[in-house]
């Protein structure tokens, strides 16, 4: 939802199924690994860097819930990371049209 809203203003996102949940290969599955997750925020940065129509001196992060936590301490060593916002919706999700 967020991605879609995003791209809808003419950002590049990029949605990923973080290590070792839904569809992502791996075992254990369900795991929550704090080191993986960060790591996740990387790579889909990596991958950010490999697109043409990427510039690759403005890229952002958003981390939603536990995923603000992971992206947050991603940028504090990624310095490809030029912009973070973080966001904690809770049970409030539900009055998101």
């Amino acid at each position: 939802m967020y991605a879609e809203k995003l791209a809808e203003f003419g950002y590049v996102t990029v949605v990923y199924d973080a290590s070792h949940q839904g569809e992502s290969e791996g075992s254990p599955i369900y795991l929550e690994d704090p080191f993986a997750r960060t790591e996740d925020v990387r790579a889909s940065v990596d991958y950010l860097t490999t697109l043409d129509f990427v510039d690759n001196d403005r890229i952002g992060a958003l981390g939603v819930c536990a995923g603000g936590g992971y992206t947050v301490s991603a940028a504090r060593t990624e310095r490809r990371i030029k912009a973070l916002a973080t966001g904690k919706y809770g049970r409030y999700w539900r009055f998101i049209p």
